[in-house]
């Protein structure tokens, strides 16, 4: 039986934050949607109805984002921001190389930094990512990054998402995360064609290799299938003109997983079980509804 006492003392705020080029947005997610875990792996685009108060904070030279700094001291106050947790990037990389989107992005880390969240989750494929060390070291514990690693087959994510970021920056990115105590989550999605179904030892050599933890999705949910809410994507058509049907089924990411657990199940985590680190409280706590 749950204890609702401490239930309403500890609840957490999700908030879904994106950087543009002009500013940010950020908008709260409401409680007991089955939807809000997979917010740290997919597009947020295919569940954006259900973010509440999306407000866009613009970016001035002048004084820049001083609205969404007033925002989150009067989150801090209240006591709301404390048990929170922000996913930065979940429709845009925050640190896409243009100068409006970084420059906008730094500022926002350094807000963070002032009024910390309880946890702040990155999402990015840049390795730019290296450039804000200092101030990811300084945020500690509450920070972590994930960053996709979608095959062991270089040659493959080049032909199906050719305008990412390499793998290999990628990869020394992740290292050099990793060796100032920064949490980096290696996330398998999109899997893309890494060989047949039993041929995970490479993919699994990187993930494990380069993630604290590790976490996986399809590119389709069965949810989507059943309700008919695919949204067609490049990456679809490319996958379906090559006859790359298995990496399109709600499925996909069963295989790699089961040989995840034989080999390194203590870092891998399932999106619909995402935690949250209290700091008060020791280690993990489930992100209640």
């Amino acid at each position: 039986m749950k204890n609702t006492a401490h239930n309403q003392n500890n609840e957490t705020t999700v908030f879904a934050v994106d950087s543009h080029d002009s500013g940010l947005s950020i908008g709260r997610v409401p409680r007991g949607d089955c939807s809000i875990p997979a917010l740290v792996l997919r597009d947020l685009a295919q569940v954006s109805s259900k973010v509440l108060l999306r407000r866009r904070y613009s970016y001035q030279k002048e004084n820049p984002l001083w609205e969404l700094e007033r925002e989150l001291m009067k989150l801090s106050r209240q006591g709301i921001l404390g048990r929170s947790l922000i996913v930065f990037g979940v429709t845009t990389d925050p640190f896409f190389p243009f100068e409006g989107r970084f420059d906008c992005s730094m500022k926002a880390l350094s807000l963070f930094e002032r009024y910390k969240p309880a946890k702040l989750i990155i999402q990015t494929r840049s390795p730019l990512i290296v450039l804000n060390l200092p101030m990811l070291k300084r945020l500690g514990s509450s920070v972590s990054v994930t960053m996709p690693i979608e095959s062991s087959n270089v040659e493959v994510i080049t032909k199906y998402l050719p305008d990412v970021p390499r793998l290999e920056e990628r990869l020394t990115a992740m290292t050099s995360l990793r060796r100032l105590g920064i949490h980096v989550t290696a996330q398998a999605f999109p899997i893309l064609p890494y060989g047949d179904w039993h041929e995970t030892k490479e993919y699994i050599k990187l993930l494990s290799n380069y993630g604290d933890s590790i976490i996986t999705a399809p590119l389709i949910t069965e949810i989507e299938l059943k309700q008919r809410r695919v949204k067609k994507t490049l990456l679809l058509e490319a996958l379906a003109k090559d006859r790359q049907f298995r990496y399109m089924r709600p499925d996909t990411n069963k295989a790699l997983e089961q040989d995840l657990r034989i080999h390194c199940e203590a870092k891998l985590i399932s999106p619909y079980d995402l935690v949250l680190e209290q700091r008060q409280m020791g280690w993990y706590e489930i992100l209640s509804a």
